[in-house]
């Protein structure tokens, strides 16, 4: 009779036999792309595909009234408009996708998305470049971005907190509803109340810290600074606080900065002619490469006076 003996570490079953693949895989995320996935500056669409740059005229007037006690020409004050115009430039922005046959093969056989996948890569690796631009421009082509924006007024931000420190972490809700104060006078005062902002950006370890303490510790409500924040200031025009990691080391020393303004496309825009666009397969040998581009003129602060930064919070 053939008996058939297994050794030590022998099996009938190997490994592989008794595993399952779970259905979906777990891919690496990165940090989301908020500038322009949620409105957080006006998107300006109305550029061609063709376009390489753009122009737009800023008027203005001159001249005051009075009043009069006679209607001789000569009495009655001129008044006239003077017209200025700003150009920008379209830049593209690329990246591509590389495959061969046998890839395709391979990837077909092993039941793998390797297309789907790599195209996710390109729009992943434009959009990143895009986001970029529009916090921080790119200085090889003249670009500026909102969070290092030339000739942004400074709010005034008081070292009155524990510690002669300027950060918010050291200080109580009244010296930071101070702070935001002295942002929003910074924008209204020299407009004459014209422009009013209404979105406040804060980096997010600021955001986090105020959105994490208490109000009142001794005698808890369930209110936190942010939401306190959130109430006062909503009575004031500011209707919206958001926190951002760009923002943690924005300012011109590498510390943290707050962007205090006005959300309005008459006020500031980011030009993206072209969100996406794939071009057809281009043959190289037995591979192909599949292009992909957006087009954009980055971020224009149109009235540089609807905007301030807080620095050192």
């Amino acid at each position: 009779m053939f008996v058939n003996r297994l050794d030590a570490g022998e099996t009938m079953f190997l490994e592989r036999d008794l595993q399952t693949k779970l259905r979906d895989s777990k891919d690496v995320k990165y940090r989301r792309l908020r500038l322009l996935k949620e409105n957080l500056i006006p998107i300006n669409t109305e550029l061609s595909n063709a376009d390489r740059s753009f122009t737009y005229d800023v008027y203005d007037s001159y001249g005051m009234a009075k009043i009069v006690t006679s209607y001789r020409a000569g009495d009655i004050p001129s008044v006239d408009i003077s017209r200025t115009e700003v150009t920008g430039k379209i830049f593209a922005v690329m990246s591509k996708m590389t495959y061969d046959f046998q890839e395709i093969r391979e990837a077909a056989k092993a039941n793998i998305p390797l297309t789907t996948k790599r195209r996710d890569a390109v729009i992943k690796a434009i959009d990143t470049k895009l986001d970029r631009i529009g916090w921080f421009g790119d200085a090889d082509h003249n670009l500026v971005g909102l969070a290092q924006y030339p000739g942004v007024t400074g709010a005034t931000i008081p070292n009155d907190g524990t510690g002669a420190s300027k950060t918010w972490a050291t200080k109580t809700v009244d010296q930071i509803l101070r702070d935001v104060a002295n942002g929003r006078a910074a924008i209204m005062d020299p407009t004459n109340d014209i422009e009013v902002p209404d979105t406040l950006a804060l980096p997010s370890t600021v955001y986090s810290g105020i959105g994490t303490r208490l109000l009142n510790s001794a005698n808890p409500t369930g209110d936190t600074i942010l939401t306190a924040l959130e109430k006062a200031l909503a009575k004031l025009g500011i209707t919206r606080i958001v926190g951002l990691p760009e923002l943690n080391t924005a300012s011109s020393t590498g510390g943290t900065r707050g962007i205090l303004y006005k959300n309005d496309p008459d006020c500031l825009e980011y030009f993206l002619p072209v969100s996406m666009e794939f071009f057809s397969p281009k043959e190289d040998g037995l591979a192909y490469d599949v292009p992909a581009q957006a087009r954009t003129g980055g971020t224009k602060v149109y009235r540089l006076l609807s905007l301030c930064y807080m620095d050192g919070i």
